[in-house]
């Protein structure tokens, strides 16, 4: 996206744009659902909690919103769900 930096490797643009890789940054959103859930800040501002109680499930799900763009279906808001809600019960519920 950066023209001058189009002939450089993914690890040497990173640098040059002092930013971390998509690894380390769905790592980093895993970090700020937790914060989310845990009541840090307003989960509404960016997620939905699955509130549904008649089925067996654990405190912490999130609700999958639905969505008819192809484009926001890469969206943080979407992406971080499918993995959150995978995570072990452990790592969701743990205290810190």
């Amino acid at each position: 996206m950066v023209p001058e930096l189009k002939d450089l490797e993914y690890v040497d643009r990173l640098r040059e744009m002092d930013l971390q890789s998509l690894y380390d940054r769905k790592n980093r959103g895993m970090m700020e659902c937790y914060k989310m859930t845990h009541g840090s800040y307003d989960i509404d501002l960016i997620l939905k909690q699955d509130m549904d109680t008649t089925r067996k499930g654990r405190l912490f799900k999130l609700k999958m919103t639905s969505s008819s763009k192809e484009v926001r279906h890469h969206y943080f808001s979407i992406g971080v769900v499918t993995k959150w809600n995978s995570l072990p019960e452990s790592v969701v519920d743990a205290p810190c």
